[in-house]
């Protein structure tokens, strides 16, 4: 799965897509790794950058069931960094359920799209650009 950069007033964001969950779940998929791997090594050579860690879902099923859904997901995220090397005190996770999607639920590519992951470093965009693909 790639990573995808952009930047915003908000800082650097990349979106981990929903490939990394499979459906209705929080866990990381073992196709995850890579990119945990990748963020992890930003984070050790950047030691005093944090990252916000917010999860989204698509509008299938309960609103309720989905936004515990995101926290979990975010909070999955969060775990793996924190294993790989990185401090709790820098990552701070927040689930949107089905509040903020980036495209239409009305569709399957639509739905896929805001069923995410995002990874926000506040003010940090010349250096996420190492991160993007």
């Amino acid at each position: 799965a790639d990573l995808k950069a952009e930047h915003t007033e908000r800082g650097m964001i990349l979106t981990l897509g929903d490939v990394l969950f499979a459906r209705n779940e929080a866990a990381l998929s073992s196709g995850a790794s890579r990119n945990m791997d990748r963020i992890a090594a930003f984070m050790r050579k950047y030691p005093e950058r944090r990252a916000i860690i917010e999860g989204h879902t698509d509008s299938s099923g309960e609103a309720e069931y989905n936004l515990e859904l995101s926290r979990e997901r975010a909070l999955s995220v969060k775990k793996a960094l924190m294993m790989r090397g990185v401090h709790h005190s820098r990552l701070s996770t927040e689930g949107f359920g089905e509040s903020t999607p980036v495209a239409s639920n009305g569709t399957v590519d639509g739905r896929q799209a805001n069923r995410r992951v995002e990874i926000v470093f506040p003010d940090e965009g010349r250096l996420v650009s190492e991160l993007a693909d």
